[in-house]
């Protein structure tokens, strides 16, 4: 607990309470078994956070969830990127709505003077970044060798790389909450790619993709295998868990889906 949430708690304030309560909750949903989520009450929808200090001065350290923090069994979770059959994004839905919370918070930080930046992104640093209209954490991969006002960035909550310009670059708060990156990666399990390699095809990412948009956001079901929990590390992006699964999507499964096109196999081992 920071000393200014502390402080506010003593004091007896009502909206540090109301702080209190609504960090603890957060904390509580990010506190995982492998069998899934605790029986902490998640957030009513009428829930807010109140105004806190901000401190753009110092550095601000975002961590993955741990891999024990994905649920052994069945659950739904929200697709938020898909490059292809074993580079897939996902959000568990129990993390809802507090996601909400922390982009409402980032949006509201970002348009604080304080949080401009001074001098250029350092490649490992966290910061806020405007994409596609909406404020996203990233940290920051490298400069571009192309354009040098631009730097090469990761979605840490959507698991994806992108180039931006440094004056869509904000600092984050020192002083927030919100610590721990909210997605994980998935592969999907139980196919290989249909022509025998180890190289899934143009035609089988476009696919991944396409079944999910076709979701149109609705709930993804998950079913990791067994003991099928590592690490996903790519270039100098985070490493973050992966899990290898069945995934499903309105009664339809991914693998099924991608074999029936021709795209991908059922895999002999």
């Amino acid at each position: 607990m920071t000393s200014i949430v502390r402080s506010m708690y003593e004091n007896g304030e009502g909206e540090g309470r109301h702080f209190i309560t609504v960090l603890h909750l957060f904390i509580d949903q990010l506190h995982y078994s492998c069998d899934g989520p605790s029986s902490a009450s998640f957030l009513p929808s009428s829930a807010s956070l109140p105004p806190t200090v901000c401190v753009f001065d110092g550095d601000v350290e975002i961590v993955p969830m741990d891999v024990s923090q994905i649920p052994s069994g069945t659950f739904s979770a929200n697709a938020l990127f898909a490059a292809g059959p074993t580079d897939i994004s996902l959000r568990q839905v129990s993390l809802d709505p507090m996601p909400d919370y922390m982009y409402d918070k980032l949006a509201e930080e970002c348009q604080m003077p304080d949080a401009q930046l001074d001098d250029s992104p350092r490649p490992g640093a966290f910061y806020a970044a405007l994409i596609n209209d909406r404020w996203e954490r990233v940290q920051c991969v490298r400069a571009s060798k192309i354009d040098k006002a631009a730097f090469c960035v990761y979605l840490i909550d959507v698991g994806a790389f992108h180039y931006v310009r440094s004056d869509v670059l904000r600092r984050l708060n020192a002083k927030t909450p919100f610590r721990k990156m909210l997605m994980f990666k998935c592969k999907v399990a139980h196919i290989v790619p249909f022509d025998g390699q180890d190289v899934w095809s143009r035609e089988s990412h476009e696919a991944v993709r396409e079944f999910f948009e076709a979701g149109m956001g609705e709930t993804v079901m998950v079913t990791p295998l067994p003991n099928s929990c590592g690490q996903w590390k790519q270039m100098n992006a985070p490493s973050v868990p992966l899990v290898t699964a069945n995934i499903s999507c309105c009664g339809r499964d991914l693998a099924d889906w991608l074999i029936s096109r021709r795209l991908a196999l059922p895999e002999t081992s």
